[in-house]
């Protein structure tokens, strides 16, 4: 898969869809794959547009993405995706007008058509929308495709704030029905105290990237990918207040593993909320206490 900076020369035949993908979540993967069915009509390339930052971070009306500029990239180069166009929102490109934006799009790249939803908005103050875009488009000849919205069992708009307000109370199962996946967190196991592993449940601890939103802290059953190999697992997000430990991180237990995880990239999956945070009085009742963890994430159905 090919990166380009926006406002980069891209000489491929390319069909793009517009937006940020924060979440990639079902409504997102719809609008891609009928770019990507076009694309495939046409001969051509897929394209994505999307921010390599938070663009409602940066003026201050968002608690954290749900998926990092990495992890995005992994899912949508496992969806086909052949070109992202990556741009930062910053001073420079929030100021940058709206028909400037698409001058620059249309002007350095070869797209013959476009993809987005009705609600599509660019530009300084976000001025531009779909009418604005269509205008544009048919100077450079360029056709425009408007895509419906994907409702939900209640009939809205499926969302990332919807999917953030689930993953905020820990129901990942309802979060996961609107992701179209399991919402997983990527990284890289580090050095930890090694008290799990004193305690029999050696784990694998990774740090939640500050531009990444924290679920809710607590317990999860998941399934954690290593190697391209799947385990069962089970997953504490948060602190640990047995140990007096206040940082919050991702440590996962992975049930029939035996091996070094250090300096390895994992993806953790999570399926369903266990438990709170809680502090035990002692090691014996915090060993006791996982050893239910995991005979009830054993019975928790993984998909």
């Amino acid at each position: 898969m090919l990166e380009l900076r926006f406002n980069h020369i891209c000489a491929e035949k390319c069909v793009i869809a517009l937006g940020f993908f924060d979440s990639v979540h079902r409504g997102h993967r719809h609008l891609i794959e009928k770019a990507k069915e076009r694309a495939a009509e046409n001969g051509e390339k897929l394209a994505v547009f999307t921010f390599d930052n938070n663009p409602f971070g940066y003026v201050g009306r968002d608690e954290g993405e749900v998926y990092t500029y990495s992890e995005r990239i992994e899912m949508l180069k496992n969806m086909g995706v052949d070109i992202v166009v990556s741009a930062t929102m910053d001073n420079e490109f929030s100021a940058t007008p709206a028909v400037d934006f698409l001058d620059k799009l249309f002007s350095t790249m070869k797209i013959s058509e476009v993809f987005c939803g009705s609600d599509y908005r660019y530009g300084k103050n976000g001025f531009g929308d779909v009418n604005l875009l269509n205008l544009v488009a048919k100077h450079y000849k360029v056709k425009v495709n408007v895509v419906d919205f994907l409702l939900d069992t209640a009939d809205k708009k499926i969302s990332t704030s919807t999917v953030k307000q689930y993953l905020s109370v820990g129901n990942v199962e309802a979060a996961n029905g609107l992701l179209g996946e399991a919402y997983h967190i990527t990284g890289v196991v580090e050095k930890n105290f090694g008290r799990g592993k004193a305690m029999g449940f050696p784990t694998a601890n990774i740090d939640i990237p500050p531009e990444k939103m924290c679920i809710r802290h607590g317990v999860y059953a998941t399934t954690t990918v290593v190697d391209g190999k799947s385990y069962e697992s089970i997953t504490n997000v948060g602190d640990k207040p047995t140990f007096g430990v206040t940082d919050v991180n991702t440590e996962t237990y992975l049930i029939d593993f035996d091996g070094d995880l250090y300096g390895k990239t994992i993806t953790v999956k999570f399926f369903k909320f266990i438990r709170g945070i809680q502090k035990y009085d002692s090691k014996e009742q915090l060993i006791l206490r996982l050893s239910k963890d995991i005979v009830e994430s054993g019975a928790i159905k993984r998909f």
